[in-house]
């Protein structure tokens, strides 16, 4: 069964987890949190406070990163701070962004998406892990792009809208013509790569979530489905052996092997509360119960099978 590394949290969203810690963010109180992987008798460390509304986030072996989205659609920033805590406060990479949402990185730079504030004017850039004065824009003209993963060679992304697509860029920039590997998704939002293949998620609408599959070089004649009618399907990350995501309006977390599962997935957890965010190590399943209101939201973890 499900455990809880933290309750009464803001609108937990965002979640990643490294060899011994769980990071997230809490969207509705501004604030980026630590547990322990094994517990921390529900009183997590708060890294940062005073957001605006912090949303995706990412870790390597020094930092941890996330997006503010702002409010504006020219105050988003995006932030790190140092894995055990940066009592001076976070440092600023980059500002005046155009609500940035997803967020990866490298062992050179750290990449996020802008998904802006009409149909046209989301981007994909990348900042120096020391900050930028000025972002490079790696992919531009986007309809709302929101979920983000990386290769050692390329960017892959999610625009978010009725006919959404999923994409790639090389690292290096693409302009305006990112590739497109799949299209005609209803509102594609999370996205996780192998060395083979692209995992992503479709929110759909009702009973209209799906999770696909296909590879790297396109989904024209090879997308998987993994599962469909499924409701509002969300977060998604890599197990040991499995796919696993938040059903985010059915309050449940599902998995699936990637290559298919006859589109029945296993029920991997039930009862839950809106989730959203998910992550995975080589042991467990950690993701985010955004809640109903400011105040109870949950870190839940279980053990991968």
């Amino acid at each position: 069964l499900a455990g809880v590394l933290a309750d009464g949290q803001g609108g937990p969203d965002g979640i990643v987890v490294d060899a011994t810690s769980v990071y997230w963010t809490n969207h509705t109180t501004g604030q980026v949190m630590k547990c322990a992987v094994g517990g921390c008798g529900n009183q997590p460390t708060v890294l940062a406070s005073g957001q605006g509304f912090p949303a995706g986030i990412a870790v390597d072996a020094t930092n941890v990163y996330w997006a503010d989205e702002g409010v504006t659609g020219t105050d988003g920033q995006v932030m790190k701070c140092a894995i055990g805590g940066c009592p001076s406060g976070p440092t600023v990479l980059a500002s005046g962004l155009n609500f940035p949402q997803a967020v990866a990185v490298d062992s050179q730079r750290v990449y996020w998406t802008n998904s802006g504030s009409g149909t046209t004017d989301g981007q994909v850039v990348a900042c120096a892990l020391s900050g930028c004065a000025k972002p490079t824009v790696l992919a531009s003209g986007l309809n709302q792009p929101r979920g983000i993963a990386l290769d050692g060679s390329n960017v892959y992304f999610t625009t978010n809208a009725d006919g959404g697509q999923v994409l790639r860029c090389p690292l290096a920039g693409c302009a305006s013509a990112p590739t497109v590997l799949g299209t005609a998704f209803d509102d594609p939002l999370a996205i996780v790569v192998t060395a083979t293949t692209v995992f992503f998620t479709v929110y759909g609408d009702e009973q209209g979530g799906r999770v696909l599959a296909c590879p790297l070089s396109g989904c024209t004649g090879a997308l998987t489905t993994l599962a469909s009618a499924q409701f509002g399907s969300q977060g998604i990350a890599l197990g040991k052996t499995r796919v696993y995501w938040t059903d985010h309006d059915g309050d449940e977390v599902r998995a699936c092997a990637p290559g298919g599962c006859g589109q029945k997935p296993t029920l991997f957890a039930s009862g839950e509360d809106t989730p959203t965010g998910i992550a995975t190590d080589g042991t467990n399943v950690y993701w985010t119960d955004y809640g109903s209101d400011h105040a109870d939201g949950r870190i839940r973890v279980q053990p991968q099978p």
